[in-house]
């Protein structure tokens, strides 16, 4: 999966663990150029569906660093 935000664009895998699907970053680009993963965001995210849509949890870090941001919540479909 390729998720892209102004120039940056990450690659994730998606597994699936216990019903959650889990998003790891496992490639990088700025402007379309490949970047080092040790260089670039590192996002994990987990998604569960429930009876009234999606629980989500997201931690975005980068190396050096540590966490920048991090949020849950539930998603509603309209």
């Amino acid at each position: 999966l390729v998720e892209s935000a102004g120039p940056l664009s990450l690659g994730f895998d998606v597994a699936v663990d216990e019903g959650n699907m889990l998003f790891t970053t496992r490639r990088a680009w700025v402007f379309g150029l490949p970047i080092p993963l040790g260089l670039a965001p590192n996002v994990r995210a987990a998604v569960k569906a429930d009876e009234l849509g999606w629980w989500l949890s997201v931690d975005v870090a980068v190396r050096g660093i540590g966490s920048l941001l991090g949020y849950e919540g539930h998603v509603t479909p309209e």
